[in-house]
């Protein structure tokens, strides 16, 4: 998954976009895919609508806050979410749910950011420059198109792109269930 947001501070900043796709068995359903706008309390700050191109206008007819977690809520249920510097994304989402909700999702979670860095460093090394890790970067390496990138849905599906191809390298070494990859990533 992944998300588009009015600024960088996950404690006030509202989500704009949000966008994911659905694995199951290495396979990507994009029929199934999630592209959702939402209307911000706070408008996008500008270098936020420089990053997303999402302008205030874009987001008049979006989800409100409440349908836009209600839906969330139940397009995750318990499955296992998958993104690229994930912190940031759960962070605000988990903000939005327990405004709305009280609760918060407690889904496990596997960032592709540190997925690829630790298929090339196993033993996860204390100081690894992150610049190789970016999803741009990632994109590059692994041959996948960038010309959706910086919308939600693009992001999302990118990552996913990037983590079946992971998921393939490493089910050659043994891993065949997320449960495994769990275990060998915690």
């Amino acid at each position: 998954l992944d998300t588009e947001t009015t600024g960088l501070d996950h404690r006030v900043d509202d989500v704009v976009s949000f966008g994911a796709v659905r694995l199951r068995a290495n396979r990507i359903f994009v029929g199934d895919a999630a592209d959702w706008r939402v209307r911000a309390d706070l408008p996008s700050a500008p270098v936020s609508i420089e990053i997303h191109g999402l302008l205030n206008r874009d987001l008049d007819s979006g989800l409100n806050e409440a349908n836009f977690v209600e839906r969330l809520v139940a397009y995750v249920g318990n499955s296992v979410i998958v993104g690229h510097r994930l912190g940031f994304d759960m962070a605000i989402l988990n903000r939005l749910v327990r405004e709305q909700t009280g609760g918060t999702l407690n889904n496990q979670t596997l960032d592709v950011f540190d997925l690829a860095m630790r298929f090339d460093f196993p033993l996860k090394p204390r100081f690894i420059r992150p610049e190789p890790y970016r999803l741009d970067r990632l994109c590059e390496r692994f041959g996948v198109d960038r010309s959706a990138r910086h919308t939600a849905a693009g992001d999302a599906y990118a990552t996913a792109l990037i983590f079946s191809y992971l998921v393939q390298r490493l089910h050659e070494q043994g891993v065949t269930t997320v449960g495994d990859l769990l275990k060998r990533y915690p």
